[in-house]
């Protein structure tokens, strides 16, 4: 797989997939990871290489993965798009908890990133140079956030007593401001 560029699609609605192991994949050339696992529904593990230094396009990786608990560590240093209006990368996955901390030092696009996943609790985000949209930016509930009743921190920044279960038209929060002390 040392040659491969695009893995989008690979595992796409395969519903009887519960685990997967791809770490041995050379996924070092890969610039496309979307719909890699959109609609595994039972997949509970996944185990990839993180060594994804071109990866550029996240979108819909793990859509509708409703019983990921664990997010896999990846190299996003370069990623430019985690979600788009039904793009979101974790879009659904209503049982995550535990994502690794992903850099998003380019990031262009968030929206819907972690829409529905009501487990999510806390996230750690590195080199946030954009705004990331919190609430509603346009696209109906189109939140980096909505539909997250349980997340309460974003790195250094305390969410505790703001209801991400609506969605605020217009308003933002950008991760470089605000930050709490720890």
């Amino acid at each position: 797989t040392s040659l491969v560029t695009d893995i989008g699609g690979v595992f796409s609605a395969c519903n009887s997939l519960t685990k997967i192991d791809i770490s041995k994949w050379d996924l070092s050339n890969v610039v496309s990871t979307s719909s890699t696992f959109d609609g595994c529904s039972n997949l509970t593990e996944v185990s990839m290489s993180s060594n994804t230094p071109k990866l550029k396009d996240m979108r819909r990786m793990f859509v509708n993965c409703t019983s990921l608990i664990d997010a896999p560590p990846l190299n996003t240093s370069n990623v430019q798009d985690f979600g788009g209006n039904d793009l979101g990368v974790f879009q659904n996955c209503i049982n995550l908890v535990n994502v690794p901390i992903y850099d998003f030092f380019i990031s262009i696009e968030t929206t819907r990133m972690f829409y529905n996943c009501q487990k999510l609790q806390y996230i750690k985000i590195a080199n946030c140079s954009s705004t990331i949209y919190a609430y509603n930016d346009g696209y109906i509930n189109g939140c980096t956030f909505f539909q997250c009743p349980s997340l309460l921190k974003i790195e250094g920044i305390n969410l505790e007593g703001l209801d991400y279960t609506k969605a605020y038209k217009g308003a933002d929060i950008s991760l470089n401001s605000r930050i709490v002390s720890d």
